[in-house]
């Protein structure tokens, strides 16, 4: 099922609803919905006028930045047998070394002084959804579950469809059911207009035999 819309705090609402719905229909397991829980992103905020009064280089503060958060590779080292290892610079130890150490970390500015870098950047915790696709140029939610053996899966897919049918889906919002029942009536869609042209190429042929 893909809900669509626009608002992610809208999609993540209506998702978690219709998960509800999932959960109390029997038969559905290993539902998964990608946007149940949040992930944290760390973001940078750089003072470009004070960066600029120091005379320090965005270039260099955000290779700082990434030194403390990642590391940087500064070169290479290959073994005897020709595989190449990333060395790779870094500062601090731990989990969260940037939160840690952050306050600690140093840049020359272009007298040579050492200046915090906690002067001339902040560091922020953003919550964001873990994933957002798109469907049809439209943000979308994909909500998916797997059907227990001995329950059908048409079935099931009416039982939700019907539950959904009675849900009051906010203007601008809407569901696409895919999955194994859309693929069925494509199938059967499909075979349908193969039958009405075998029907007609035979029609065709027996015309032109009694003609």
């Amino acid at each position: 099922f893909k809900i669509r819309g626009e608002k992610i705090d809208m999609l993540q609402k209506i998702t978690g609803e219709i998960e509800d719905i999932f959960h109390q229909t029997r038969g559905l397991i290993n539902i998964t919905n990608p946007i149940s829980t949040s992930k944290t992103d760390l973001q940078v905020e750089i003072n470009r006028d004070k960066a600029a009064m120091y005379g320090i280089s965005l270039s260099d503060i955000d290779r700082t930045v990434r030194m403390s958060i990642a590391g940087i590779t500064i070169s290479k080292y290959r073994d005897k047998d020709g595989e190449e290892y990333n060395i790779t610079a870094r500062t601090g130890e731990g989990k969260n070394p940037i939160l840690d150490i952050f306050d600690k970390i140093y840049i020359t500015d272009i007298r040579g002084t050492l200046i915090p870098l906690s002067q001339l950047a902040q560091i922020k915790l953003k919550r964001s959804p873990t994933k957002i696709s798109h469907f049809n140029l439209e943000r979308s939610v994909t909500l998916t579950a797997d059907v227990l053996p001995g329950y059908s899966v048409n079935k099931l897919t009416a039982q939700l469809i019907k539950r959904l049918d009675n849900y009051p889906m906010p203007p601008g919002y809407s569901v696409y059911i895919g999955g194994e029942k859309r693929s069925q009536d494509e199938s059967f869609g499909g075979m349908g207009s193969a039958v009405i042209i075998a029907l007609l190429a035979v029609f065709a042929v027996l015309l032109i035999q009694f003609k």
